[in-house]
């Protein structure tokens, strides 16, 4: 998989030192892509952020999109 898009966006500050917690989920999964989506909070459970990736499924030898194959959908669909 490929990363194909990435976007952040920040609500507070962090510091050096700051203790993260980041929360994983699978936001989409689609034909050939996965949408997951990540939130990140501070040790004061303050949000400072959020973090979306879209990752596609290519072939290694030409690049090309292929479709997600049943045990990559089934092992998505049990971080919904």
């Amino acid at each position: 998989m490929v990363i194909v898009r990435c976007e952040s966006d920040y609500q507070a500050p962090v510091h050096l030192g700051d203790e993260l917690t980041i929360n994983f989920t699978v936001e989409r999964i689609g034909t050939t892509s996965i949408t997951n989506h990540f939130i990140l909070t501070n040790q004061h459970g303050i949000t400072v952020g959020s973090v979306r990736t879209v990752h596609v499924l290519i072939d290694a030898r030409t690049s090309a999109k292929i479709p997600l194959t049943p045990a990559w959908r089934s092992a998505l669909e049990s971080n919904r």
